[in-house]
């Protein structure tokens, strides 16, 4: 079950923590550096990691995609299979979530 958006201890609105991403309706960034934002909120493991792999696949070698994750074991999880995949990860901690900006990599040979 998917929350609609992250929620503060209270119930109040949280700020936007995918702020500074412009995405179209299909979720692709707009402009010459196209990125694909995929929102993993409210899901727990394994769901997240497979999630980012379906999305990877859909995108051409060099294709970025942000993982927006609030599952603690997400922290280890999408690094470790980005790694194992050859993809290049780079993570940053948000307050009550991570945010991953994964860059396919095509595997050798």
């Amino acid at each position: 079950r998917r929350r609609q958006g992250l929620r503060g201890r209270a119930g109040e609105s949280r700020p936007n923590i995918m702020a500074g991403i412009m995405t179209d309706s299909t979720g692709d960034r707009t402009g010459p550096a196209a990125e694909r934002c995929l929102d993993t909120t409210g899901h727990r493991c394994p769901i997240p990691v497979l999630r980012t792999e379906a999305a990877l696949r859909g995108l051409p070698s060099g294709g970025v995609l942000v993982v927006l994750a609030d599952d603690p074991l997400a922290a280890v999880d999408i690094p470790h299979f980005c790694r194992q995949a050859g993809h290049e990860v780079v993570g940053e901690r948000l307050s009550d979530a991570w945010r991953f900006r994964v860059t396919k990599r095509d595997p050798p040979g």
